[in-house]
């Protein structure tokens, strides 16, 4: 995390939003197309053209698989791989107040 002092958190933390900003847009993107051929089907936009009409169990059906590729999309996030840094540990440690190199004191002569 974030809190510890290491720096790998912040690769970390930006490789899990550009994984989660990518994976919105690919459930915004499916949630269009699919309301876009789904809602004028289940409204009966398409019945004098093709005489299709869709029953309500079915477009309740097709409305709840819709949710569930859409969570299913989300749970990728767990399996996401995260690109690895080639910085050793010991570069990216925080240094603490006690272990900061200060410079040696400097005497005046007046």
């Amino acid at each position: 995390t974030l809190v510890k002092g290491d720096l790998r958190g912040i690769a970390t933390a930006r490789a899990i939003s550009v994984a989660t900003i990518r994976n919105m847009k690919q459930n915004l993107t499916f949630a269009f197309i699919y309301n876009a051929l789904g809602v004028p089907l289940a409204a009966g936009a398409l019945y004098p053209l093709t005489g299709w009409l869709l029953s309500p169990m079915i477009a309740a059906l097709a409305m709840s698989l819709s949710s569930v590729s859409v969570i299913t999309n989300a749970l990728r996030l767990r399996g996401a791989k995260l690109a690895s840094t080639d910085i050793a540990p010991a570069d990216l440690t925080l240094k603490t107040p006690a272990s900061v190199d200060r410079p040696a004191a400097v005497e005046t002569t007046a």
